[in-house]
């Protein structure tokens, strides 16, 4: 990084990783005072039937939550 304008490309899989759920802030020392956004990321397989419905309940999301 040239300077703190230049644009990187984030990798989740590399990424810092913390458990959850439990509060972020007291799993990492540099985060403790921090207040912003923090993205979480959770990958896993799963083989829906045809005729199955499905429902993710994401619980605790204070703001906005997707899934792609």
């Amino acid at each position: 990084m040239k300077s703190l304008s230049d644009l990187i490309e984030y990798d989740f899989d590399t990424a810092y990783q913390i458990n959850v759920p439990r509060d972020w802030n007291r799993q990492m020392e540099k985060l403790y005072y921090y207040e912003g956004t923090v993205w979480y990321k959770k990958s896993f397989d799963y083989a829906k039937d045809e005729k199955e419905i499905v429902r993710l309940s994401l619980g605790a999301v204070n703001y906005e939550a997707m899934s792609i």
